[in-house]
């Protein structure tokens, strides 16, 4: 028994004792200040602040980031991506973008490393369609959104806007179909889907 004490004894000191891990690529809304001449993150959403790396000036309205974090709130926050910055407001009072009759453009696909910013954009209508373009190609589609939920498993594509030397296109993710949970942070439209393949967008309002 005593043999036993010790040894839950050791294994809990060394869990005590090992480095606790980043949390990396991770998505945050939140707001860059000063204080005492130190630029911190402000974070939208738990509230808390922390130290902030990969940005040079204050933000003028929340922002949509992906960073590497740390577990605690004195690690700094690594920005790598800036998905998007609101021109006013902040993290209190600033406008959420509606998903449905309001035009997105793609502003970051990691897992879809061909496809660049702006090159996608998609509208949900409130009769549940779904219209949109890849380049010069259009595709149109029936869409099922509920409970924060959206997908639109058949979609019909059109090349008539295209010539000869783009009528020839490559092949989206087979997740572009959904199903995908979605969340608005200002105007940051963020789908994940069931495996946590993360696409961000970003509105364009009509």
């Amino acid at each position: 028994m005593r043999f036993l004490s010790i040894v839950l004894s050791a294994l809990l000191l060394s869990a005590c004792q090992t480095p606790r891990t980043v949390e990396k690529d991770n998505f945050y809304f939140g707001q860059v200040i000063e204080k005492e001449h130190n630029l911190l993150w402000l974070d939208c959403i738990s509230g808390k602040t922390r130290p902030v790396k990969g940005v040079k000036n204050v933000s003028k309205g929340p922002m949509s980031v992906i960073a590497d974090g740390g577990i605690d709130s004195h690690t700094a926050l690594r920005i790598t991506t800036i998905i998007g910055e609101e021109n006013q407001g902040n993290c209190q009072e600033h406008a959420n973008a509606n998903l449905t009759n309001t035009l997105w453009e793609l502003a970051h696909w990691p897992n879809a490393k061909t496809l660049k910013a702006g090159e996608l954009k998609l509208l949900i209508t409130q009769d549940n369609t779904v219209r949109g373009n890849w380049l010069c190609h259009e595709f149109t589609g029936d869409a099922q959104v509920s409970e924060g939920k959206i997908s639109w498993p058949l979609i019909t594509w059109s090349s008539q806007g295209c010539d000869n030397r783009t009528k020839n296109l490559g092949e989206l993710p087979t997740s572009f179909l959904g199903p995908w949970r979605t969340a608005i942070y200002g105007d940051t439209l963020v789908l994940t889907s069931p495996k946590g393949e993360k696409v961000f967008f970003r509105a364009l309002y009509l």
